[in-house]
C-alpha cells in the first residue's frame, strides 16, 4: 500500500544533501574578490600632494560594486572617481563612484585624492578581503 507520509520522509531525505549543496555553491559564488590595489604618487608640493589609487580585478568574478580600504597617514581634502566612505583613525574607506562600480574580470578602474603629505597609502583591502599590491 501507497504511504504518502513514508514517501514525503524518503524523497526528504533523498534531496537534503543537494540543498546543502545548493547552500555551500552559494556562499562560495558571494566570497570576496582578492585584487591588485596599488598607491601611486602623482605629484607633491609643500605640505600637500596628490595621489592615485590603482585598482585591478585580475582574479575575478566581476563586480557591480566595491570598496576599497587603507591606511594613511595624511589628511585627505578632496577625492574623484569614488566617495570616502569612512575614516577611523589613519584608515580610510572607499566605495566607487555611480558611474564606475562595474568591474569585469582583468578590468580596472582608478580613482584620486588631495592630501596632506606623507608615506604611501599602504594595508589594501579591496571588497573586504585584503588585496595584493602597494606601490
Amino acid at each position: 500500500m501507497f504511504r504518502f507520509r513514508d514517501w514525503l520522509r524518503a524523497r526528504s531525505r533523498a534531496t537534503a544533501p543537494v540543498r546543502r549543496a545548493r547552500l555551500a555553491l552559494t556562499a562560495l559564488e558571494a566570497r570576496e574578490v582578492p585584487a591588485v590595489v596599488g598607491y601611486e604618487l602623482v605629484n607633491s608640493w609643500s605640505g600637500g600632494q596628490q595621489a592615485t589609487i590603482n585598482v585591478l580585478n585580475d582574479t575575478g568574478p566581476a563586480v557591480t560594486q566595491w570598496t576599497v580600504q587603507f591606511n594613511f597617514t595624511g589628511t585627505i581634502s578632496q577625492v574623484w572617481n569614488a566617495e570616502l566612505v569612512s575614516r577611523s583613525g589613519n584608515t580610510y574607506t572607499f566605495r566607487n563612484a555611480s558611474y564606475n562600480g562595474n568591474l569585469a574580470v582583468n578590468g580596472s578602474t582608478s580613482f584620486g585624492f588631495v592630501s596632506t603629505s606623507a608615506p604611501a597609502a599602504t594595508n589594501f583591502f579591496f571588497n573586504g578581503a585584503a588585496a595584493n599590491g602597494g606601490g
